[in-house]
């Protein structure tokens, strides 16, 4: 019985701080930011490649950005910066990723960072009906990055959850039916 209390106050103090770690303040939700290079085929000899930074690692911390120009997200608690590197020398991208040798990668190839500072989620009250932001970004290669600068997007575009619209349509129809049938009730009397 004591090893069985002894489990339980175990698991409760191992689980309970992984579990505070995402909560979101009351009144508020998670909205998912997709962060995309608008003009990617304008540059066919060069690969966009995205790397993360920030306190919490996972095994791929360099992704390489797909023709379609969306960029990849990563964890919320990470940064994203984006290098454009000659096609060529994308083949020399390290198969075992660590911070140091994406760095060492990156300036022995003479990637050029285009973008920096990128987030890929953030908070708004819930009774926001916006579900997903899309940040367009414009790359230009002859522009210098400075190392803590924030790349500020060329166009945002706000998606909506039209659910709510479509609940807020039906209730408003339904009160001015429900106002209807009453206004003839009290004139026929």
């Amino acid at each position: 019985m004591k090893l069985l209390k002894a489990l339980i106050v175990f698991l409760i103090l191992v689980i309970l701080p992984v579990i505070n770690a995402d909560i979101i303040m009351p009144g508020e939700k998670v909205v998912t930011i997709e962060n995309k290079i608008i003009n990617i085929n304008d540059f066919p000899d060069y690969a966009f490649i995205a790397v993360k930074s920030g306190p919490i690692s996972s095994e791929s911390i360099a992704e390489v950005v797909g023709v379609d120009g969306v960029i990849p997200n990563f964890y919320k608690f990470t940064s994203v910066s984006v290098y454009a590197l000659k096609k060529e020398k994308l083949a020399d991208l390290p198969a075992v990723q660590t911070p140091e040798n994406i760095e060492l990668f990156l300036l022995s190839s003479g990637a050029v960072k285009v973008i920096s500072g990128l987030q890929s989620y953030k908070t708004v009250p819930d009774s926001s009906p916006q579900s997903v932001e899309t940040k367009n970004y414009v790359v230009n290669l002859n522009k210098t990055i400075n190392a803590d600068e924030t790349t500020q997007p060329d166009s945002i575009s706000p998606q909506f959850d039209e659910t709510l619209y479509i609940g807020l349509t039906i209730s408003i129809i339904a009160l001015i039916g429900i106002a209807f049938i009453l206004y003839n009730r009290r004139a026929r009397k």
